[in-house]
């Protein structure tokens, strides 16, 4: 068996066919609009370079909800409820949802999450379509 390089420093990412990134270093977008960190958003594909694979990892804090609902055309989503626990409004049904969760959303359902008592932590998943916009709904879950 030959030697395995340990670093190759000399090769980019798609290059060597592989990237690792560290998730608290990718940009937080819900920070722009609460600087406060009870929301946070990462979406990681762009920096990592995925082509065919979306991915986004959201965090509620104790009674944080999404500021917004939304729905895709095509896009379904897989759901892993990573910690904690919460709420997920699926049109017009609410749901509890806790760590160790996973939850399929086909693209028509308009959604949106909450954090209960100790907050939630969400990671998500979809097939990657750039033509795919999601239909946004601002302050869709209200009461």
């Amino acid at each position: 068996m030959g030697d395995l390089p340990v670093n190759e420093t000399d090769r980019t990412p798609a290059e060597a066919g592989w990237k690792i990134e560290k998730l608290a270093e990718i940009e937080d977008v819900a920070a722009k609009r609460d600087p406060s960190g009870a929301r946070q958003a990462r979406f990681p594909a762009g920096s990592l370079g995925l082509s065919q694979i979306g991915m986004s990892h959201q965090v509620l804090g104790a009674g944080i909800r999404q500021p917004f609902g939304h729905r895709h055309s095509l896009l379904e989503e897989l759901v892993y409820a990573v910690a904690g626990s919460g709420r997920a409004r699926l049109d017009d049904e609410v749901v509890e949802v806790q760590a160790g969760d996973l939850l399929r959303i086909g693209p028509e359902v308009m959604r949106a999450f909450e954090g209960g008592e100790d907050g939630l932590e969400l990671a998500i998943f979809s097939q990657k379509i750039e033509a795919d916009e999601p239909e946004i709904v601002r302050d869709w879950w209200q009461g």
